[in-house]
């Protein structure tokens, strides 16, 4: 299950930040989380989805309504990550060209799309 963005431990500077960005509804078209492994990076990211998909906006990702628990199990249809596959760890050119396209696409719900390339390093 992903975290809401109360349950994240550390980065508290970047959170805080985030938060008011979502609150006050100015939110950037892209983010870039880097820094060693096992700092959190996904774990921000998914908080994020949560936070801007949640029915209950004010709550920055309730982890209760439908939606939050769609997120959790990677279902949400305005959510999508693209993970690298392979011996080399790499990511088609198909799922990449099929992710930009639906960014252009309107929201299922009427409100954001996420997406989420998870070990981007690994992009060409």
């Amino acid at each position: 299950m992903a975290a809401s963005l109360d349950q994240i431990v550390g980065h508290e500077s970047q959170l805080a930040l985030l938060r008011r960005l979502i609150g006050q509804g100015k939110v950037a078209g892209t983010y870039l989380f880097c820094g060693p492994e096992h700092v959190g990076k996904e774990s921000v990211a998914m908080a994020i989805a949560k936070a801007l998909l949640c029915e209950v906006p004010a709550r920055l990702g309730c982890s209760e309504c439908k939606t939050c628990r769609e997120v959790d199990t990677l279902r949400h249809t305005d959510l999508t990550v693209l993970l690298p596959y392979g011996k080399s760890q790499t990511f088609g050119k198909d799922e990449i060209e099929r992710m930009r396209k639906g960014s252009q696409l309107s929201s299922f719900h009427g409100g954001w799309k996420v997406g989420i390339i998870q070990e981007a390093h690994h992009l060409h």
